[in-house]
């Protein structure tokens, strides 16, 4: 039974049903308890995320953005309100978003199993790249919550 800890992190967070096209993304929680971000594609992005921080064994806010500053594609990562990691891709222009998998990993077999040790509290996915300032905000006052029971969710790509 899902506690809500990360006893043993090793979590897909969500990540391509197929790894097949620039704007695949991947975010994942190491062993260590470490965020890591892929990009199809993008292989130089693997080396650049070092962070001396890991995921608290409590309750985590984790953010993503993906967008155009200052003329420059960015892909960060924000953990509990503060900049994890920032990495700018060389060929992703956008992030697709049609058949993702929340919760999964690929084994050594290339099957995906769920192993994901955690709860999943809320998914928010805006319609624009929200600023360091936004997220902090959201942070330490928590989003709206919904009645989920009349949404329809469909399959569709968000891009900046």
């Amino acid at each position: 039974k899902p506690t809500g800890k990360l006893n043993n992190p090793l979590n897909g967070l969500i990540r391509p049903y197929l790894w097949e096209k620039l704007g695949n993304l991947s975010i994942e929680v190491t062993r260590s308890g470490k965020l890591k971000q892929f990009l199809w594609g993008e292989p130089h992005i693997q080396e650049s995320q070092s962070s001396p921080r890991k995921l608290s064994r409590d309750w985590n806010h984790i953010a993503y953005t993906f967008g155009k500053v200052d003329h420059k594609t960015v892909s960060s990562l924000y953990l509990n309100g503060k900049l994890y990691n920032e990495v700018f891709p060389n060929h992703t222009d956008s992030v697709d978003l049609r058949n993702v998998i929340l919760g999964c990993i690929n084994n050594k077999d290339g099957r995906y199993t769920n192993q994901f040790n955690a709860v999943l509290d809320e998914l928010v996915l805006w319609k624009k790249t929200l600023t360091k300032k936004e997220i902090k905000n959201f942070y330490r006052s928590g989003l709206p919550t919904y009645d989920l029971n009349d949404i329809t969710f469909a399959a569709t790509s968000v891009a900046p």
